[in-house]
């Protein structure tokens, strides 16, 4: 009973981002009807909730909720956190407060928008970068077929996690744990290379691993809340142009391009307010 209705919630799911002009591609709407994501959400997710000035991060268990309720949660159309502050949910202890989320499964709708704009196929060669849950690599196997999928991902505990979720829902890409931002060349050249985080600036490094007339994907951000997600075209291997997409993407910043910590701001009692010059 508990797989047809997970089969009927993807279903629903599938109908709802058709409907929301969101899915068009048939290898792409396959996908979405077939990659089962409560698997790769695992036994537990944070769910938020507000307290004064912070976030409340409360880990939601798998066994702590019934089937009715645990499935439809799976599959609806959002992001859920995994792990905050380094910590999985299934590891946690209690609530987190004013904890940062490390690792997420992006909502659905986004993933499948993304890997059309990449224009990923079957027997396309896909790097991606940011393996998270797993969730978004298991789409990319089912359209481009795994054996022309390299997925990579920085967080050991997150990357195991991940293993052991694409190993029970019977994929078998080659899984890298490191840093995404340098690729991995030993499976290069690649057709596309698509992150499932944001960055600074493209790493010429990376570029360096697309097939000419390839395409990168990927979110650029500085360290405010600006974001807009940018397919580029690889000339040669010296440039790549492009452009940015209409919409909203956010996505957690690849760890090696995170603010520094800041330390705590004091404020000097001599020093009369005066107004900002320029606004936020």
């Amino acid at each position: 009973m508990a797989l047809e209705t997970a089969a009927a919630l993807r279903r629903r799911l599938v109908e709802q981002l058709v409907a929301d002009d969101v899915l068009h591609d048939p290898g792409v709407r396959r996908a979405a009807e077939t990659v089962p994501r409560e698997v790769f959400l695992g036994n537990a997710i944070y769910r938020p909730s507000s307290a004064p000035g912070v976030t409340v991060w409360t880990p939601t268990r798998r066994d702590g909720t019934t089937t009715d309720e645990w499935l439809p949660l799976t599959y609806e159309n959002q992001t859920w956190v995994t792990q905050v502050n380094g910590v999985l949910a299934e590891d946690a202890v209690g609530p987190v407060t004013g904890g940062i989320p490390t690792s997420s499964s992006t909502l659905p709708g986004v993933v499948m928008w993304m890997i059309e704009q990449a224009g990923i196929a079957h027997g396309t060669r896909v790097l991606v970068i940011g393996t998270g849950t797993g969730l978004s690599t298991a789409y990319v196997c089912e359209v481009a077929g795994e054996e022309n999928v390299t997925s990579i991902e920085t967080d050991s505990g997150a990357a195991e996690r991940a293993r052991e979720a694409l190993s029970e829902a019977e994929y078998s890409p080659a899984l890298v744990t490191a840093d995404g931002l340098r690729g991995h060349p030993d499976r290069a050249p690649y057709d596309v290379v698509i992150a499932f985080c944001s960055m600074r600036h493209v790493p010429y490094g990376l570029l360096r691993q697309i097939a000419s007339g390839g395409t990168l994907l990927v979110t650029l951000s500085g360290w405010g809340a600006a974001y807009g997600l940018v397919r580029l075209t690889v000339e040669g291997s010296n440039a790549a142009r492009g452009q940015f997409l209409p919409g909203y993407t956010s996505f957690m910043m690849a760890r090696p391009h995170d603010c520094p910590p800041h330390g705590p701001c004091r404020k000097h009692e001599s020093v009369p307010p005066r107004t900002a010059r320029g606004g936020p």
